[in-house]
Order: C-alpha cells, then structure tokens, then sequence
C-alpha cells in the first residue's frame, strides 16, 4: 500500500560504546517538478503540483528536467538518509510515454528509449539510499497502464535494492477541477 505523504517522524534509537543516543531521522521525501506549465493553454499542473506538495512541507526541486537530471541530484546528493518517498511530475499519457526526456534533450521517456539508455549505463549509480522501502511515485496521467515502462523505471532506479514504484492508470490533478 502506498505510504502517505503526511506519515509522521521516525524516532530511531542508536547504542554507542559510551552511551545510548537518541538520533532523529525524519522520513527523507523529496519531490521532482519535471516540467512547467505552458501559460497559454491555461494548464496549470505543474504550479497546482508544487504548491500541492509545498503544503506538506516537502522537499520540492523545480530544477531536474530530464530522467537523467533527477538521478543526478539523488546522486548528489548524498548526505541524507535512505528516500521514504520520491515523487515524480511529469505529464504522460499511455500511448506515448512521460514528457519527462531521458536525458537533457533527450527523447521523451518510453519503453524503447528508456531501453536504449540502460543498455549504454551511462545513468548515475544511485547509492544505498534508495532500498525496497522506498516508494517512487509517478504522477504522471495514464502511466500505471503502461507496466513495461514501470518495470523499466524500476530498473533504472534500482541500487542494490529495488524500489517500489507507484503510477495511476488514470488522470493526476492538484486542486484542480
């Protein structure tokens, strides 16, 4: 079952040698606005998203445009404990793939594109951070009917461990209507 967006702080206690530590481990999420609105035609699903997951007092980078891009910063980011929740936004549709290119210019995210790519293993090596907890959420309209695509993006996400990865079959709105 897909974990929520608003699960409280994890307390975890830690022994040492000389004492017993208490350390604090708040649920590592961090949120990925793949794309931006075109002023007009009126769509604002980018905008509604990030002030969506802003209100949840998430992590929100507005800066990763590409496949590659994100794992980029996941890689880069390296000081954190494992990811709880990543959540992806990007428009798709069933039929012709995420709008989310592969790389920076790439070809729009697709089975045979995406393919393609991991075949060459030129993505970012993702660390012990992303383990068989970690839920990568797609909010990407009509994706969960595509499952070869999704087993792809696992595989591309995996590290030593596969995450879990969670897409609709149907239309993502943020506040919308």
């Amino acid at each position: 079952m897909l974990s929520s967006c608003d699960a409280p702080e994890i307390l975890t206690a830690m022994n040492t040698s000389a004492t017993s530590e208490v350390l604090q481990l708040k649920k590592q999420s961090v949120v990925f606005i793949a794309g931006f609105d075109e002023v007009e035609d009126g769509n604002n699903y980018y905008a509604n998203a990030s002030v969506h997951f802003k209100g949840k007092k998430m992590q929100v980078v507005e800066d990763s445009f590409s496949l590659e891009e994100i794992m980029d910063w996941l890689s880069a980011n390296k000081n954190r404990s494992p990811y709880d929740e990543i959540h992806i936004i990007s428009h798709s549709n069933a039929w012709r793939g995420m709008s989310l290119p592969t790389t920076k210019g790439g070809d729009r995210v697709t089975k045979k594109a995406l393919t393609e790519i991991l075949e060459k293993k030129t993505f970012p090596k993702l660390d012990k951070r992303i383990t068989k907890k970690t839920n990568i959420i797609f909010h990407s309209c009509g994706l969960g009917e595509n499952k070869a695509l999704l087993q792809l993006l696992q595989t591309a996400f995996s590290s030593e461990q596969r995450p879990q990865i969670y897409a609709s079959p149907y239309f993502n709105v943020f506040g919308g209507k």
